[in-house]
């Protein structure tokens, strides 16, 4: 199977709940799994309010390690430009830099954004 790296770039929404979804399917069926926040996507690592209709994406974002997703990582950038401290998001969230996550990109064949 080919490896799914999902991008995340949008702040918690419909949109971003589906993907998240889609990542836990994913790996529910053992299909090498890789989930990375990057831009507005950051606030979904530190959203912990329920956003009007939208499901509390920070509660799925947990779920992830559970579901055997091992490879989840945030934009360090990303996180600088919002002014948001590595101490706010989650420890299985591995911030990196901005070349790993050129490398990281052209690591997966398949990669999905929401």
């Amino acid at each position: 199977m080919n490896p799914i790296l999902y991008c995340l770039s949008k702040p918690p929404s419909v949109r971003a709940n589906e993907t998240i979804e889609m990542s836990l399917v994913s790996a529910v069926f053992d299909q090498p799994t890789c989930v990375i926040f990057v831009d507005d996507g950051v606030y979904q690592l530190v959203s912990d309010a329920e956003k009007g209709q939208f499901k509390d994406t920070r509660k799925m974002v947990f779920a992830l390690p559970t579901f055997d997703v091992e490879r989840i990582y945030v934009d360090q950038n990303s996180l600088t430009e919002r002014k948001i401290e590595c101490s706010q998001i989650p420890d299985f969230v591995v911030p990196i830099s901005p070349e790993r996550l050129v490398d990281l990109f052209s690591e997966y064949p398949l990669v999905v954004h929401d």
